[in-house]
Formats: C-alpha cells, sequence, structure tokens
C-alpha cells in the first residue's frame, strides 16, 4: 500500500526588497521626472505592488509524486519562479531553490525527479494576468511547491 501524499501550493510575489528607513524627498529643484513606472525594475519587467495588481490563479494542475522520491518516502520543496505574461500563461518557468539544495547525496536524484515535477505542473497553470492602470502587464511570481508524504 502507498503512503497518502499531501501536496500543497504557495505563491510568493517576487518583489525588490524595501528599505527600513525611507529617502528624504527632495526639494522642487533637485527633483527629477520619473523615468519609469514605479512598479518597473531598470530591465523593465513590472513587480507586484506600486499599482501592480498579482496575478490571480484561475487553473492549476496538481504534481505527481515521482517514483523515485516515493520509494525513498522524500519530502521537498522546490521554489519555481515564473513570468506571468499579460495573456496569463506563465513563462520562463525555472528553478529558483532546487529539492536536491537540502537532499543529501543518496536521494539527490530523487530529489531532481522533484524538480521535474515541480516544473511540469507549473507550466499548466493559468491566471488573470497582472494588471498596471487597468491593462494587463506581465509580471514574475514565485511558486512554491511543497512536496510531503503523510506519515
Amino acid at each position: 500500500m502507498l503512503p497518502a501524499i499531501a501536496l500543497s501550493l504557495a505563491l510568493f510575489a517576487a518583489q525588490e526588497p524595501t528599505s527600513a528607513t525611507p529617502p528624504s524627498a527632495p526639494s522642487a529643484s533637485q527633483r527629477v521626472p520619473a523615468s519609469r513606472p514605479c512598479g518597473l525594475d531598470a530591465i523593465g519587467q513590472y513587480h507586484i505592488g506600486c499599482g501592480v495588481t498579482a496575478p490571480r490563479v484561475i487553473s492549476q494542475a496538481y504534481p505527481e509524486y515521482s517514483k523515485e522520491a516515493r520509494e525513498k518516502k522524500l519530502d521537498a520543496i522546490v521554489l519555481v519562479g515564473i513570468i506571468v505574461d499579460a495573456h496569463g500563461r506563465p513563462t520562463n518557468v525555472h528553478i529558483v531553490r532546487s529539492a536536491s539544495d537540502t537532499a543529501d547525496e543518496a536521494n539527490h536524484d530523487a530529489a531532481l525527479s522533484l524538480d521535474q515535477k515541480a516544473l511540469a505542473c507549473v507550466q499548466k497553470y493559468r491566471f488573470a494576468p497582472a494588471t498596471y492602470q487597468g491593462k494587463p502587464v506581465p509580471v514574475d511570481l514565485n511558486i512554491e511547491v511543497n512536496f510531503q508524504i503523510v506519515k
């Protein structure tokens, strides 16, 4: 009999860190016009906050436990980074934090198989896109995929 498997997913907005102390406001003579809108970084990528709304999950898939990881009863968390495009589709799907980062050498291959399952799962997600001033925009997002065997 196979052990029960619990899978949980969490969305995390990829946001730039904020400083603890706000900068002092420049005087009227020192003000420089903003070169880019708030919420847009130097390379032209939008980030949640500052007028950019978060994308909303419309449909999600649930990852399968790989055979190797199930046999080894391996628990792991995989952090997957994506860009949700202006149509609500995940693009640039990549591993930010691998299950193998915390696995011992005996479980390395099983952990890598969980990474592949997490990538395949997240590619199937669909979102209502993020918006800025009412218009859909692409935005960075991290999704945590938690593989856990219920004991």
